[in-house]
């Protein structure tokens, strides 16, 4: 019987991780808004100034946000990059899945539920992250796949995981960054 079981970062930094993605996704949002009113105000001298400084702050406080959410991203990185060297390097199978969005994400059912967009084919954010994406851009290498998902848990991937492992595998081991929503998901499906 295969055995899916997550194994991933610190919980901290995950849930780290997740806040800091939901401030930026917050920050981004305010940061527009903020846009769109200066455009509009553009007569009103003094308000253009307001809505400037306001704008200024926003984007410097933005900047804060995504510095220390790369902070906690390299902390996951690290562990997650060891687990594949090693799983491959005693012959194992590595199949990255890459969350994977059209510009249409909005109107998507998981769009209007989590209205953030991210991970839009060919963005920044979309490939895989750190060192990881090496794997990406090298020459494919033997035990290692790709799986582009549109939603949380992929339909594609029990057919993807026995095509990589020539069937069935005997064990299936999950990571990934965040464990309460993709990688539940994905063992759910694979189990």
């Amino acid at each position: 019987e295969k055995q899916a079981k997550p194994v991933s970062g610190s919980k901290e930094l995950e849930k780290l991780v997740r806040r800091l993605e939901r401030e930026i996704a917050a920050k981004e949002d305010e940061a527009a808004q903020l846009e769109q009113a200066l455009a509009g105000a553009a007569s009103d001298y003094q308000e253009l100034l307001r809505l400037t400084a306001e704008k200024e702050r926003c984007e410097a406080e933005l900047e804060d946000l995504m510095a220390r959410w790369e902070e906690a991203a390299q902390a996951l990185e690290q562990g997650i990059v060891q687990k594949v060297q090693a799983v491959l390097a005693v012959g194992g199978r590595v199949l990255f899945t890459r969350d994977t969005h059209g510009e249409d994400y909005l109107s998507t059912r998981e769009g209007r539920f989590l209205p953030v967009p991210h991970c839009v084919r060919g963005t920044q954010g979309w490939q895989l992250y750190g060192a990881l994406h090496a794997y990406e851009q090298a020459a494919p290498q033997e035990g290692v796949a790709f799986l582009d998902k549109p939603t949380f848990g992929a339909e594609g991937l029990p057919a993807a995981v026995k095509a990589l492992c020539g069937g069935e595998p005997d064990m299936i081991e999950v990571c990934g960054v965040v464990t309460d929503i993709c990688v539940v998901s994905n063992c759910i499906v694979l189990h």
